[in-house]
């Protein structure tokens, strides 16, 4: 695969790591309908496998009528070469019935789907129906097709599956650990709802973060960069020098000239603090000094850009920079008993390495961490990476230096840390196990990088989703909610306090519409609004039947009583249901690729274990034109 050209775009956004990962991946489609095919788009994965039924609705004829399509990617142009070359009348296709040896939808979609790469493989399997098939079985002979791959990376999209086999298939994938992606497409509303029981993220490339610099170290700056600082003599500078120190050097010095001028009363103010620590401003008095110190340090401040960067990021040198609370839950969560746990949970059928690598390298840095008595140690590892900032290309290759020679004593040190943890792991579960991976160095330096914003993504099954939300169809009284359902009740109810500026038009209230169309649908073996055909008086009848199932599933989300649903959904008017079950559970191609793209964006996500991918349900109106994600 031709990486260093054509892929040269989406390297610079996931590196070579996550195209590697990409290449190394097989999606697997379950229907390929609009939505469906229009996830699969994404380039540079490994192979796709389409799976569809035989009952699937016919492919239609490329000179069909318009009303014939409902998916681009799905249509027979036998007949268009035959008109081409024969000349053969355009009226006998123009009505869209299809051929009775039409071929199979899975078929034609996986041909479509591999003209856009080339360099991607294609299969397909037809199974006599989606309803029955045995998701096992399917996912079984998908793998072992894979000859070239030992142990293949898998990700399943769900497209517009009905419930009862989208729940099968979610209890399947579940238990496998494959990530599942379920897209819902129904007229001019939309969802994308992602499946993973254990997903870490290592570089999850927030939008900004702060440079890691060890200025407010409270035992002082690591000896390299004090003696760095030390060596520097501003005072012997010409003017040019002196404009361009960097500014790390200038807050420093500065700290060093504030903590001086100090009195004797203000200095035992430290007294609280442990020994041998160093002072930092903490009133808003001592950081207005603080600056003020920075500012006389300059021989002519407006003149001197690296001073006056050097005020603006003042905060950098006396401001406390704690782990990230989400870092910390992950490593409150972490011990040898929950590594050993992982390894016998993932790693047994080769396809959890990544959950193990991330659990030993968060091992790796609890014992870093723990390593107090060495100087500077009780931080993370060093990033290494310094910002841009006015200096000299001599002082500022030589500050690089310093942090990146800092950032390697770390990373070493967490390798080392790795490599006794493999060991152990390895003794208990036995040497010659291939269950205990091993953790290249790239991982080790990708993760010292990333420290700072390590994330684990968690999400429940669909089917544990669904069967709390679904009202019982005999009306029996919901169970009590578990803890974590309470916590997911209470983060919807604070999302109905926030509604779209036309509140009927809130994405939560679509997702509610969805849902009691979907419980319709497993009640009637129909969605609402089918047949097409339908008269006013089928549709009337349906609209009821899907607001009489609005008011109880509104009622086990525990939204009922919220204003905002209170004076929408069950505000008498039935507008959501009647509009749900005007669309006939129809598919169209321009709201399925909005879909269709925010679901092959969170594939790339799981994929390549860079970014946060979403959590859990993406819900797009496209009504409105807008989008909402919430928490099921």
């Amino acid at each position: 695969m031709a990486t260093s050209d054509k892929y040269d775009r989406q390297l610079r956004l996931w590196g070579a790591s996550g195209q590697r990962a990409l290449g190394g991946t097989t999606i697997v489609l379950i229907n390929a309908t609009a939505s469906g095919t229009e996830t699969l788009k994404f380039p540079g994965v490994g192979a796709i496998h389409v799976v569809d039924s035989a009952d699937a609705p016919p492919v239609p004829k490329s000179g069909a009528g318009r009303e014939a399509f409902d998916n681009f990617f799905v249509f027979d142009d036998s007949s268009a070469n035959e008109m081409e070359v024969e000349g053969a009348d355009a009226s006998a296709t123009d009505g869209g019935d299809a051929s009775s040896n039409s071929p199979a939808r899975a078929e034609v979609a996986c041909k479509y789907l591999c003209e856009l790469n080339p360099d991607v493989s294609g299969d397909h399997t037809t199974v006599p129906s989606l309803s029955s098939a045995n998701y096992g079985s399917v996912l079984d002979d998908i793998v072992k097709k894979q000859s070239t791959t030992p142990s293949p990376s898998l990700l399943i999209v769900a497209s517009d599956l009905p419930p009862k086999p989208l729940l099968n298939l979610s209890r399947e994938a579940w238990d496998r650990g494959i990530p599942l992606l379920i897209v819902r497409s129904c007229g001019l509303i939309g969802s994308v709802r992602l499946q993973v029981e254990d997903h870490p993220v290592v570089e999850s490339k927030p939008d900004s973060t702060v440079p890691d610099l060890r200025l407010a170290d409270p035992s002082g700056p690591f000896p390299a960069l004090k003696a760095l600082v030390d060596a520097t003599d501003m005072d012997s500078m010409d003017n040019a020098e002196h404009s361009h120190v960097p500014y790390v050097i200038i807050l420093l010095k500065a700290l060093a000239k504030w903590r001086s001028g100090l009195s004797s009363t203000e200095d035992a103010t430290k007294s609280d603090m442990l020994a041998g620590e160093v002072r930092f401003p903490k009133s808003t008095a001592e950081k207005d000094s603080f600056r003020a110190t920075i500012k006389s340090m300059a021989r002519n401040f407006n003149d001197e850009l690296n001073f006056q960067e050097a005020c603006g990021d003042a905060y950098l040198a006396y401001a406390e920079r704690e782990i990230p609370w989400e870092v910390q839950e992950l490593l409150d969560a972490t011990t040898d008993e929950s590594v050993t746990a992982t390894i016998q949970k993932f790693a047994a059928s080769g396809a959890g390495f990544r959950n193990v690598r991330f659990a030993v390298l968060l091992l790796a840095l609890k014992r870093f961490l723990a390593q107090s008595d060495v100087v500077g140690r009780s931080w993370p590892p060093l990033d290494g990476k310094i910002p841009d900032m006015t200096a000299s290309t001599e002082p500022y290759i030589a500050l690089q230096g310093v942090y990146k020679q800092r950032a390697d004593e770390d990373r070493a040190a967490v390798r080392a840390a790795v490599d006794a943890i493999l060991s152990e792991q390895k003794a208990k579960v036995g040497d010659g196990s291939t269950a205990v991976p091993d953790v290249p160095d790239e991982d080790v330096a990708a993760f010292c990088r990333n420290v700072q914003n390590l994330r684990k993504v968690v999400t429940r099954p669909y089917a544990e989703e669904w069967e709390t939300h679904a009202p019982s169809a005999d009306g029996e009284d919901a169970p009590m909610p578990t803890p974590q359902e309470e916590e997911i009740r209470g983060d919807l109810m604070m999302a109905t306090m926030d509604p779209y500026e036309v509140p009927e038009h809130t994405p939560l209230l679509w997702h509610c519409a969805l849902r009691a169309a979907d419980v319709f649908c497993e009640r009637n073996g129909r969605y609402p609004g089918t047949p097409l055909d339908a008269d006013e008086k089928a549709l009337e009848a349906d609209a009821k039947g899907v607001q009489a199932i609005l008011e109880p599933i509104c009622s086990t989300i525990g939204l009922a009583d919220t204003d905002l649903v209170k004076s929408t959904l069950l505000g008498g008017s039935m507008a959501h249901a009647a509009e749900i079950t005007r669309y006939g559970n129809a598919e169209l191609h321009n709201v399925a690729s909005v879909l269709g793209g925010v679901a092959s964006q969170e594939a790339v996500k799981i994929i390549t274990g860079q970014y946060v991918p979403l959590d859990n349900t993406y819900v797009y109106n496209g009504i409105a034109g807008t989008a909402g994600v919430y928490k099921f």
